[in-house]
């Protein structure tokens, strides 16, 4: 993951995507795919009306099924369900 000289991500949206990586999220995504996952991702995380709460939560305190069930809501949204 790179971040721009003068635009730093933050750190719920790392946090976010590291997990979403580390957890098979991105396996069948080619490179290509991958960069626009995470700037739809982003967004996503921006504008979600149910992870505005969490989001700070989930810098400090690692919560599975919060992140579990935000990517779900993504994957759904991305797939048009």
């Amino acid at each position: 993951m790179k971040q721009k000289k003068n635009n730093p991500v933050d750190v719920y949206k790392q946090v976010v995507l590291l997990y979403a990586g580390f957890n098979g999220y991105l396996d069948k995504l080619s490179n290509a795919q991958i960069a626009n996952f995470e700037e739809s991702l982003f967004v996503f995380l921006e504008t979600s009306v149910f992870f505005k709460p969490y989001k700070y939560l989930i810098a400090d305190v690692l919560d599975k099924e919060v992140l579990e069930f935000c990517l779900s809501l993504f994957l759904a949204q991305q797939n048009g369900e």
